[in-house]
């Protein structure tokens, strides 16, 4: 199941050999970047709301967008780290095991995250509606076990279906990790139907689904602009959190479309070099955006995060006091 041709399969010049050392430690940098703001980000928003009720919704829309920070995590992991340590040493270095983890795995996430946003608009355009009933806003636990089996689903799915059998296509120009055999003429037709009709069911409907209902969220925020504002000042602050959904919701459309579009026609014909590596790096916007769509419209974790700076800042500056306490010591003394 792990065998995987960790050899490139494309006579094109390398990235490397394209944009030579300067390009590759500037996409290392970039990598480095998108790791440390994504993964402390969104870390942020899980301490945040789970210690100091930093976000400012109701109890289901904080448990999704919970959800979508551990997928933001994990798509940083899964999809930035491999290529940050495969570009410090110019080539794929990770085996044919962790070729498949990184190709199959890593898509479990951003599944998750698609489907959470679509649960999320679906449930916030309910309450706008007024058509959200008691079992949706149900006991906390009961959204967590949902959120699980959702999770366990989406693992085990490839292993249930012929998409074991289309083995990934890491790539990004070309670190390699590449595919096994792909040539196969017999499987390959049905490779390309199975994998077009997950990325259908999975990916691309849902994406449809929350760009109409978020552009119906917006409708219904500029037509009852007045009653939304009216009730403002309750704790949960609808207003904000209308705002908020659309935002994280298109923001993850926006950045992820090329990439998926970029996954599925490189099964049938191969996609131009730069179009897979700027793809893939532009997915990387999602895992890093959503915080700071939080702190740009959700005020409360915007003071959670100025007083966290401020704890952060504080601690140094007396651990850097302390320190210089004893070489003052020791001048005095002498």
């Amino acid at each position: 199941m792990f065998e995987v041709n960790t050899t490139s399969i494309t006579t094109s010049p390398t990235l490397d050999e394209t944009l030579g050392f300067g390009g590759r430690v500037t996409l290392i940098i970039l990598n480095v970047i998108i790791i440390i703001v994504a993964v402390s980000g969104n870390a942020l928003v899980l301490y945040g709301s789970a210690c100091h009720n930093a976000l400012k919704m109701d109890r289901v829309s904080v448990i999704l967008v919970r959800n979508i920070a551990v997928a933001d995590i994990l798509i940083t992991i899964l999809f930035y780290l491999p290529a940050l340590i495969n570009l410090i040493y110019n080539k794929w270095v990770l085996g044919s095991a962790l070729c498949f983890i990184n190709g199959w795995f890593s898509l479990v996430p951003t599944i998750v995250e698609i489907l959470s946003l679509a649960i999320l608009s679906g449930y916030r355009l309910a309450i706008i509606k007024g058509k959200a009933k008691n079992s949706l806003r149900m006991d906390p636990a009961k959204w967590y076990l949902v959120l699980l089996v959702l999770w366990t689903f989406i693992f085990i799915l490839p292993f249930l279906s012929p998409l074991i059998q289309v083995v990934p296509y890491y790539d990004p120009w070309t670190q390699s990790c590449n595919s096994s055999d792909v040539s196969d003429d017999h499987g390959l037709s049905l490779k390309v139907v199975v994998m077009a009709l997950f990325s259908f069911f999975f990916t691309f409907l849902p994406m449809v689904l929350v760009t109409l209902v978020n552009f119906s969220i917006i409708h219904s925020i500029i037509q009852s602009r007045k009653a939304v504002e009216s009730s403002s000042s309750s704790s949960c602050s609808p207003a904000r959190t209308l705002k908020t959904i659309p935002l994280i919701s298109l923001t993850f459309i926006a950045s992820y479309l090329p990439y998926l579009i970029a996954l599925i026609a490189n099964l049938i014909s191969p996609m131009p070099d730069w179009w897979r590596t700027v793809s893939f790096y532009f997915a990387a916007i999602n895992t890093m955006a959503n915080p700071l769509i939080y702190f740009c419209v959700n005020i409360k974790f915007r003071r959670f995060i100025l007083a966290f700076a401020r704890r952060m800042l504080l601690g140094a500056s007396l651990k850097l006091s302390d320190s210089s306490e004893p070489t003052q010591n020791n001048v005095v003394a002498k």
